[in-house]
């Protein structure tokens, strides 16, 4: 099994996938997170090595390649293509943008699973890190109105005062939390 560069781009006008502009990630990667807005998308964490081997594991990666749409539209291949950093190494990313952000939560670590969450300020050129209130990896990211969202995922203990949800579940007035 090898990991992927291969980009697909949809165009729901023509209903087609585009072949005249292929696009190609500089690192083949898997269990990343993506997202795209303000004219760049960003492919950030994963893993890499390109195969499982006895010897070899994945690497977990820090590493964010940014996609300039316009570069890529005017076909300056050599140009479209920049690099950033993620603040932790991990996979298994939730990643969204909205209101000139991407940001990158949760995710696993070398050290298990992460709270971290990097937001890269479109506009600005610049990143900022916090932390959620609980380590997760597999999360899911949404967006509403002025805010992101991150719920759900894989934690030790399963909730923030470290209950499982399997205690959690049968309790109606200590419901799961965001």
């Amino acid at each position: 099994m090898y990991y992927s560069d291969t980009i697909d781009v949809y165009d729901p006008v023509s209903h087609r996938i585009l072949t005249e502009k292929k696009i190609v990630l500089p690192m083949s990667r898997s269990h990343h997170g993506a997202a795209c807005g303000d004219n760049m998308c960003m492919f950030g964490g994963g893993l890499f090595r390109g195969h499982y081997t006895v010897n070899e594991y994945p690497l977990y990666l820090s590493r964010v390649d940014v996609l300039n749409i316009e570069k890529w539209r005017e076909g300056s291949v050599d140009q479209m293509w920049s690099k950033q950093e993620l603040k932790v190494p991990r996979h298994d990313v939730a990643c969204a943008f909205h209101d000139h952000k991407i940001c990158f939560a949760g995710g696993m670590s070398k050290d298990g699973k992460t709270s971290q969450l990097d937001c890269y300020f479109t506009l600005l050129g610049k990143w900022g890190a916090w932390q959620l209130s609980l380590a997760r990896s597999h999360p899911i990211m949404l967006t509403f109105n002025t805010i992101f969202v991150i719920g759900g995922g894989l934690a030790n203990g399963g909730t923030v005062d470290g209950g499982t949800m399997w205690q959690k579940e049968g309790q109606a007035m200590r419901t799961q939390r965001l």
